[in-house]
Formats: structure tokens, C-alpha cells, sequence
């Protein structure tokens, strides 16, 4: 199993906490984000497209996940999406205002 970089690891944890996942439930997101993660590399699908997801579920479809666990993983994996895309967001809008400034 290709495991999430200690860093990326790192930042997942602080955006369930962000947004405001239940304590005793982000071992479950890690846990869907992780297969999520070695889901995409073992078959060539990018981590960064959201079309990856719907390929993600239909893998745990066919592993016959109970739908709360698809729900929850889908969840996960949103979450990664909506913050790196708030996060990307954030570092343009700083780069802007250093150029602009300069």
C-alpha cells in the first residue's frame, strides 16, 4: 500500500479539524483518505481530479462497502479536495499582492 507523505498526512489532519469532524471519527477519514490516496496511484488516476472520486466509489461499490462507509470516505475526500482548493486559492492571492506590491 503506497502510504499519504508524513506532510500531506499532516494538513489532512488539520482540515478535519477544520471542518469540525468529530474527534473520534478522523480515524475513519484518515483511514478513507489513505486507501483514496493508494487507490489513485495503483490505478493511474490523479489525486488532484475529483473524477477520481467517483472511480474511488465505484471500487468501494464493488467491494461492497456498507453505503454509511462510501458516504463517510466520499466525505473524506471532499474534504481534501474543498481545502487544498481554499488553500491554492490563498497562496494566489498572497503571490498577487506580493507582485503587486513590488
Amino acid at each position: 500500500m503506497i502510504t499519504v507523505p508524513p506532510e500531506i498526512q499532516e494538513c489532512f489532519h488539520q482540515f478535519l479539524y477544520k471542518e469540525s469532524v468529530p474527534v473520534n471519527k478522523h480515524h475513519y477519514y484518515k483511514k478513507w483518505f489513505n486507501y483514496y490516496w493508494d487507490f489513485c496511484h495503483k490505478y493511474l488516476h490523479p489525486i488532484a481530479e475529483k473524477e477520481s472520486l467517483f472511480y474511488f466509489i465505484e471500487k468501494l461499490r464493488e467491494k461492497q462497502q456498507k453505503d454509511f462507509q462510501i458516504q463517510q470516505a466520499s466525505h473524506a475526500v471532499s474534504i481534501y479536495y474543498n481545502s487544498t482548493i481554499k488553500f491554492l486559492n490563498f497562496v494566489k492571492k498572497i503571490r498577487h499582492y506580493i507582485l503587486c506590491t513590488i
